[in-house]
């Protein structure tokens, strides 16, 4: 599986399992800086310099969370559903403007579906005849010169 794969992979995991995937961040990261820990420990520094040397050389935990979220998500889908529900919380303390709202939408798309299926009927669609394509116009024009 290639990398691309796997990030996509990884943020649809993200989308689907939010609080579960911040759980499993939050593990990985601590098993990184464990690891870091145990490498200084291995190579002799006293136990509270590693931890010490662990924290500093790893950095800020809270800094490195918020950019593996930034990483693994699709950030325009998550703020257009967060804008999607702020709409409708605000929808739903106003319910006169909701109806009128509603309402003028109804009429616009009901008003756009009537155009387009008259000129699509008069003027996208062939006409229902053989050989249409040969048809002509002719006109009769009174008084002549």
């Amino acid at each position: 599986m290639g990398p691309a794969m796997h990030q996509f992979l990884g943020r649809m995991k993200r989308l689907f399992r939010g609080r579960r995937a911040e759980q499993e961040m939050a593990e990985e990261m601590e098993f990184h800086q464990e690891m870091l820990r145990s490498r200084y420990l291995r190579e002799g520094m006293p136990e509270g310099a590693a931890d010490a040397a662990a924290r500093r050389t790893f950095g800020d935990a809270r800094r490195w969370q918020e950019r593996l979220r930034e990483v693994w998500q699709f950030r325009w889908l998550e703020n257009l559903v967060r804008d999607v529900r702020f709409s409708a919380r605000l929808l739903r303390k106003s319910p006169r403007f909701t109806a009128v709202a509603l309402g003028t939408l109804a009429l616009g798309v009901g008003a756009n579906t009537a155009v387009f299926s008259m000129i699509n009927g008069l003027l996208l669609r062939p006409l229902p005849v053989p050989e249409a394509q040969q048809m002509a116009v002719l006109r009769y024009e009174e008084g002549g010169p």
